[in-house]
């Protein structure tokens, strides 16, 4: 019994290591009945990585039905599509709750498919008060058009940021992004793109990460003005990244190699790309050590082989569980007691 309880475990915590989990949305036979998120069916998509089907929020999500038994839900509980990947069909987005901003909850979503539209749409956002998109690593809208109108208070988005970043993946796609927030209104709020975006395509809210495009340079997915902050160097001028000093690169070396220094934690990162000493008008920063990332690296490394092992060492327990069961079979057949 101990035996089978093993593999079962082993088998599930592969099985959960190794899978995604794709969840039915509406338009499925699995939610039929349903045709918005509200309390009735959001435990559904908890822990869900792709949606086959679409997603619709309008007013009966945040103010629930009496007549229909539904409660209203709070917008913190859409943080159950924190998981969410993909979404095969559309995105419709058309009320949004007490003191929501954003559609944040939607952040990791990557992919929308539009394999079902609404009309010709695959994402809709319309008559909501939120501030923001907030769809921070949106990259792809595969089919249909995007609708976004008549959110008062929206500010940051523009239609350039869908047709020319290239999220679209036909010619034939178009973006109506008007009647939202007047501009002049952003403005005297606040509520523009960071001043290290892209100016001219928009962003999907207000922070350095949310840019479209980066107006100088990027490091792990935000715009920054340069790359000679404490830490950092130029990796690629043509590509406008940023790299870290601490992640190996040739930029780093020993202080004890450096009499010229006193501190053992702070050295001179020269902005002269052809400097190979250090000299007093290279800019100071501070040299991280590197001994942390390698410790990092070679733990992610030990535990990729632990988990290579686990996977063979389960095969091997799967054959010879078989081969026993061949054998119990075989006793059964001839009589014999099976334990």
């Amino acid at each position: 019994m101990a035996y089978m309880n093993i593999l079962l475990f082993i088998g599930v915590f592969i099985q959960i290591a190794t899978t995604e989990q794709i969840c039915p949305g509406f338009g499925k036979p699995e939610l039929s009945g349903h045709n918005q998120v509200d309390s009735s069916n959001i435990h559904l998509f908890k822990n869900c990585n792709v949606i086959d089907g679409y997603i619709r929020i309008n007013r009966k999500t945040f103010e629930g039905s009496q007549y229909l038994g539904i409660q209203p839900i709070h917008p913190f509980q859409l943080e159950v599509f924190n998981s969410v990947r993909e979404i095969t069909g559309y995105l419709f987005v058309s009320h949004s709750g007490q003191s929501q901003e954003d559609l944040s909850a939607f952040r990791n979503l990557e992919v929308i498919g539009g394999n079902t539209l609404s009309t010709v749409y695959s994402l809709v956002l319309k008559s909501t008060r939120l501030q923001s998109l907030g769809l921070d690593s949106l990259r792809s809208i595969q089919n249909g058009d995007v609708y976004i109108r008549r959110n008062y208070r929206l500010c940051y988005v523009k239609s350039e940021m869908f047709a020319n970043t290239g999220m679209f993946q036909s010619y034939a796609q178009r973006a109506e992004v008007t009647n939202n927030s007047p501009t002049e209104l952003c403005i005297r709020g606040d509520r523009l793109c960071h001043s290290d975006c892209g100016s001219d395509l928009g962003c999907m809210g207000p922070r350095s990460d949310q840019c479209a495009t980066c107006k100088l340079y990027h490091i792990d997915g935000r715009c920054v003005d340069n790359c000679n902050a404490s830490g950092l160097y130029l990796i690629s001028e043509e590509s406008k990244e940023c790299g870290y000093i601490d992640e190996g690169s040739d930029n780093d070396f020993e202080l004890e190699d450096n009499p010229e220094f006193d501190d053992a934690d702070r050295a001179w990162s020269c902005s002269d790309s052809d400097a190979d000493i250090c000299l007093d008008e290279c800019q100071e920063v501070l040299i991280v050590t590197s001994n942390e990332n390698t410790n990092l690296r070679l733990e992610v490394e030990s535990l990729r082989l632990e988990f290579e092992d686990l996977k063979q060492r389960y095969k091997s327990l799967q054959n010879r569980y078989r081969q026993a069961e061949d054998r119990n079979t075989e006793l059964g057949e001839d009589g014999e007691t099976i334990l």
